[in-house]
């Protein structure tokens, strides 16, 4: 017996990380059905990206009024907080006030007419397409700066869609990484996203999350690189690093 007790201590971290290794796996694969599906879109739209990011899911048509699109979820964040999924590990439910982030007057939040905004990945905002008329983008920045096409220069260093805790992200390389609530030993709620770094910038894959770029390519990505990639066009990649916090300092 203390021979089956021995060798089952020594399988179940091995068989614990074998596990999240699979699930890393899914979840890349997940993010590269996604960015295909970027793809035929912009190959259908002149090599246009879709114009805004907040109901990127129904510009490509993967989800119905009633229906749970499992490629929208990394595995090991699949329930919303009221379901007990805790971040890092938990879905985004945008247009639902249980298990979203907004916490604004009802007054000021405009229900869309069809229920597109969970998952538990998100799109990196400045790669959409915005008309010629519109000069800021709905989060007060410059659309100069959005990629707009899929067949850019540089293509393989442009974040597509990410693990995330909301639906978009503009990332700016002047961000400071989050404090509160992001890492295993602190996995209370945060405050919500700010709707920059802070939104794609969680440990949900041991220090690292998945990511899926304009060029198709997909991988692991440190959450320190975050910094080091072409968000935008004028995003700076050799800006000082930020100051790391606590909960970063082994990344």
């Amino acid at each position: 017996m203390a021979v089956v007790a021995i060798l089952t201590a020594l399988a179940v971290p091995a068989l614990t990380h074998a596990r999240r290794q699979a699930q890393s796996v899914v979840c890349r694969s997940n993010l590269r059905q996604l960015g295909s599906a970027f793809a035929v879109y912009a190959g259908d739209s002149g090599g246009c990206m879709p114009s805004t990011s907040r109901r990127w899911q129904p510009a490509l048509r993967l989800l119905s009024c009633d229906g749970r699109n499992e490629l929208l979820f990394c595995p090991r964040a699949k329930r919303f907080p009221s379901q007990g999924g805790r971040h890092p590990f938990a879905a985004y439910n945008a247009f639902s006030f249980d298990d979203g982030l907004f916490d604004g007057p009802f007054d000021t939040f405009e229900m869309p007419d069809v229920y597109t905004g969970y998952g538990s990945s998100g799109l990196n905002g400045w790669v959409c397409n915005p008309a010629p008329d519109v000069r800021i983008n709905a989060h007060g920045f410059s659309t100069a700066c959005h990629w707009r096409r899929a067949d850019v220069k540089g293509a393989g260093a442009v974040p597509l869609l990410l693990d995330s805790q909301w639906v978009d992200g503009y990332p700016h390389h002047t961000d400071s990484p989050p404090t509160l609530g992001v890492g295993p030993a602190d996995p209370g709620t945060p405050p919500g996203p700010v709707g920059r770094m802070d939104v794609f910038c969680l440990d949900r894959h041991g220090g690292r999350v998945n990511g899926v770029f304009l060029d198709l390519s997909c991988r692991s990505i440190g959450l320190k690189a975050l910094w080091t990639l072409k968000w935008h066009r004028a995003f700076d990649t050799t800006a000082p690093s930020p100051d790391w916090p606590d909960w970063m300092s082994g990344f």
